[in-house]
């Protein structure tokens, strides 16, 4: 028999969780309709371009953060109605953004490994240059502050793009270890779209998706600890070759969606 469901923002609610109020607002879907509303972490100025500063972006279905890497003349996404959200920025070396719907433990985009049942994230992204970029990555970390660079958190598991060249890494770090990074064998044409997505099963361990289905090379044995409070973060920074627009065409974040048997 199907389960009853409650529908929001296009994701599906099982009852168990709508009992929390927090717990039944974490399935969002965003494709950036629109221009979002940017300001600075205060909540009131404009947003700013130093290295490290975070920033706020709001649009019709969620809140997220973003942190400057690098140093930035232009200060804000922008959006087209044909394409997105264009992340690029300035297109500078060493220039980028890290963007998460939060750091904080009751942000919608973090979840606490084992208390919360299995959850993922997804995005969907455009990529004018593969070998503009430096880290173009998009999983889970630990909640913790923002770095300058994905491989100084201490845990993730992502896939993206870790060199400046066009193979899709799966990269991952746990308890401040050694950084370990397994090419899919899959690449990233210049103009391409790809879907990137990480699910985190509620014991901990995390599954790796291209283009909605498990990659040719994979990994299967990385597992976050039980408590481990994670966000879901994408992570951009610019090489010095070449480095072109990036479009995010959408974001999808929550529970992994109960199926009736």
């Amino acid at each position: 028999m199907a389960l009853n469901r409650r529908h929001l923002h296009g994701s599906y609610v099982d009852p168990a969780a709508s009992l929390s109020p927090l717990r039944s607002r974490r399935f969002v879907r965003d494709y950036f309709g629109v221009q979002p509303v940017c300001y600075d972490d205060l909540g009131y100025g404009n947003p700013t371009g130093t290295g490290g500063d975070t920033n706020m972006m709001q649009t019709h279905n969620c809140s997220y953060e973003y942190n400057i890497k690098g140093t930035g003349t232009v200060l804000r996404p922008v959006w087209t109605a044909a394409s997105g959200l264009n992340i690029g920025f300035d297109k500078a070396d060493d220039d980028g953004v890290e963007i998460t719907a939060g750091i904080g433990a009751l942000s919608l985009g973090s979840f606490t490994v084992g208390a919360d049942r299995s959850f993922y994230a997804k995005t969907k992204i455009y990529l004018a240059d593969s070998s503009g970029t430096d880290e173009l990555v998009f999983g889970f970390r630990k909640n913790e502050a923002y770095a300058a660079a994905h491989t100084s958190y201490t845990d993730y598991a992502a896939i993206g793009l870790i060199t400046d060249d066009e193979d899709i890494y799966i990269t991952t770090r746990i308890n401040s270890g050694t950084a370990l990074s397994i090419d899919t064998t899959h690449d990233w044409d210049d103009e391409a779209t790809h879907t990137l997505e990480v699910q985190v099963n509620d014991d901990g361990y995390a599954r790796f998706y291209l283009d909605d289905a498990p990659p040719d090379v994979t990994k299967t044995n990385f597992q976050f600890d039980a408590d481990d409070v994670v966000n879901w973060f994408l992570f951009l920074v610019f090489d010095d070759t070449t480095p072109g627009d990036v479009f995010v065409n959408s974001f999808e974040f929550g529970y992994v969606p109960r199926r009736a048997e």
